[in-house]
C-alpha cells in the first residue's frame, strides 16, 4: 500500500469555513486535513455569511483523534455557546412554524 500523496498548499490559505472547500474532489480536502493534523492540529477558521445568516465571528478547528476526544469530554474548558451564527441571528429572522 502507498502512502497518500502530500499536496502543495500554503497551511495559512486552508480556511475550512469556505463553502468552496467542501466541494473540491475527494482527494484534495483528505489530503489537507492530512496536512492540518500533522503541521497545524488545531486551527481557526472563517464563518461566512449564509442566505439570511450574517457571518459569524469564526471557529477553532481541532481535527486530530485525541484532540476531538479531549475537547468533547471537557465542555467547561471548550464551548461554542457564545459564539455561533445561532446566536448572532437577526431579530427578523423567524422559525416556521414557531
Amino acid at each position: 500500500m502507498t502512502a497518500p500523496a502530500e499536496i502543495d498548499i500554503d497551511l495559512d490559505s486552508i480556511d475550512l469555513g469556505q463553502f468552496d472547500f467542501w466541494t473540491r474532489s475527494t482527494e484534495e480536502p483528505e489530503a489537507t486535513f492530512r496536512m492540518l493534523r500533522r503541521h497545524r492540529p488545531v486551527s481557526f477558521h472563517s464563518e461566512p455569511e449564509f442566505q439570511q445568516f450574517p457571518a459569524g465571528p469564526g471557529y477553532w478547528s481541532v481535527v486530530r483523534h485525541v484532540d476531538v476526544l479531549h475537547v468533547s469530554r471537557n465542555p467547561q474548558l471548550f464551548s461554542s455557546a457564545k459564539g455561533t451564527n445561532v446566536s448572532d441571528l437577526t431579530l427578523s429572522f423567524s422559525v416556521p412554524g414557531a
